[in-house]
């Protein structure tokens, strides 16, 4: 097999300034274990037009073949990755189909809700998304490996300015926001104190020169917070108008004492620097080349006569040799290694190495799986085995995977969904994606509907489900208008 990984790094990306159906570009990059074939990565942060219907709430992102000497007709396999900075695949996504010469898009590769609101900590490490994009061919004697490294750094500038002020003395102040960077004026901030109130209002004075902005204001009377306002700007408006009315107690501190005002400003400048560091391939991956020395020196000529990590590791768990931490359901408490769960799942990780009780107590309590959900859940982290074949068994397995976000049991729970879909499970699957805020799962539920809708609607179990999920099922019928009025 002849593999090569592709790992962009996209700094600031909070203040990407890219509108709807723009990209950013990553440096160009070749794949000399493929033949020598040039590419690049688009990565569209706002979401992308798409057969006349938008898909704003997710980030798309696009492999393009470049210029290059390598063959015309080369085919080979994809997969792209969010990774963490520990390097977890956090989402991935594989499509059904080789790529194909001039490249491969993914449409729907991460949700922008999630990316950058409910799991920025995790997706964002000091606001950075690192995305894996991971290629491959069966084809040629020998095994190669390589993969190269490249940063796109999008340019922000940071202003911080603090002013005291006295509004029993002076009722008026401005404040001059300039940039040191571009050694502009950006803008004017004029705070107004009358009749109770407080008035801080903004006025931009350079609009070319700021992409994307966040603006913070903080008042403060001896340390306390008065007033807190934050506010993000892709179409940065002109001015902006703030009110802080003061109470009676406030009014009678603030004539004896001096208010401070700090204003932080940060905004992107528009410009973008990239770097690339490659790193020579190598005639093998490291998992693969041992295997090989050591099936050459096993008498049977089998590998599964000599043990897996796997079930080294698992060994470790039955046996509680070293376990250092207990999980603990409503009826029986499970001894397990820390390392393990952190390597395997990012909510273990973020749990033990964060600034949370279980990181000092050495116990976890999860109340919401039964006790042989979890076993089984704890032999796949061991393991990464998947074998189960119990419809509501791997529903529960899905649950634990989405609560704990091990990506990969999840795609196989996902896959059995897909393998096992029929006309009495549909409703109950398409209900599944959607609390799950599982698009892929969703997708193949819904076009499972679409081949198969004559009968699927006809049905009591459809009309059953229409009447307790009136708005999934009217989405579904929905999707299957917009299919055939694009055909």
């Amino acid at each position: 097999m002849n593999e090569f990984i592709f790992t962009w790094s996209i700094e600031n990306i909070s203040y990407s300034w890219y509108k709807n159906h723009r990209h950013i570009t990553s440096p160009s990059f070749v794949a000399d274990t493929l033949q020598n074939t040039a590419w690049t990565l688009r990565l569209y942060p706002r979401g992308r037009l798409l057969f006349g219907g938008d898909v704003d709430d997710f980030m798309s992102l696009y492999l393009i073949r470049g210029e290059d000497d390598g063959p015309s007709d080369f085919l080979f396999n994809c997969e792209f990755s969010c990774i963490s900075a520990n390097n977890l695949t956090l989402e991935s996504v594989r499509p059904e189909r080789l790529a194909s010469t001039s490249g491969l898009e993914s449409i729907v590769f991460l949700r922008k809700h999630e990316v950058f609101v409910r799991r920025k900590a995790l997706y964002l490490p000091q606001d950075t998304l690192t995305l894996r994009c991971r290629m491959w061919t069966c084809e040629g004697d020998i095994d190669q490996f390589g993969q190269c490294f490249a940063r796109t750094r999008l340019e922000i500038e940071r202003i911080l300015s603090v002013k005291d002020m006295n509004p029993g003395i002076t009722s008026m102040n401005e404040i001059h926001i300039h940039s040191k960077r571009q050694k502009e004026l950006l803008f004017e901030v004029s705070i107004v104190y009358e009749e109770d109130v407080l008035k801080i209002s903004v006025f931009l004075i350079k609009t070319k020169l700021v992409k994307f902005s966040t603006v913070k204001f903080s008042l403060e009377l001896k340390n306390r917070i008065l007033f807190n306002y934050f506010d993000s700007w892709l179409n940065i408006p002109c001015g902006v108008v703030l009110k802080k009315p003061f109470s009676d107690t406030e009014k009678l501190e603030t004539a004896r004492n001096k208010l401070k005002l700090i204003y932080e400003f940060i905004y992107s400048t528009g410009e973008e620097t990239n770097s690339i560091e490659k790193i020579s391939p190598c005639a093998f991956k490291f998992p693969q080349f041992p295997s090989k020395c050591i099936l050459s020196f096993i008498p049977s000529g089998k590998l599964s006569d000599c043990p897996s990590a796997g079930k080294d590791l698992w060994d470790l768990y039955v046996k509680h040799i070293l376990c250092d931490v207990e999980l603990k359901t409503q009826s029986t408490s499970f001894w397990v290694h820390k390392t393990v769960l952190c390597a395997r799942s990012p909510v273990f990780l973020a749990m033990f190495t964060g600034e949370m009780k279980e990181k000092t107590s050495k116990c976890v309590e999860i109340e919401d799986l039964e006790n042989d959900t979890l076993e089984k859940f704890l032999a796949f982290l061991y393991t990464d085995n998947f074998e189960e074949s119990q419809w509501n068994s791997v529903v529960e397995l899905y649950y634990a995977a989405d609560k704990y976000q091990v990506e990969r049991l999840k795609c196989f729970c996902r896959s059995f969904f897909a393998n096992n879909i029929d006309d009495l499970n549909v409703c109950e699957l398409l209900m599944l994606a959607d609390k799950h805020s599982d698009f892929h799962l969703k997708f193949r539920v819904e076009d499972y509907i679409l081949r198969h809708h004559k009968r699927i609607f006809r049905s009591s179990a459809w009309k059953e489900f229409s009447d307790k999920q009136s708005l999934l099922a009217v989405r579904a019928m929905l999707y299957k208008y917009n299919v055939e009025r694009r055909k």
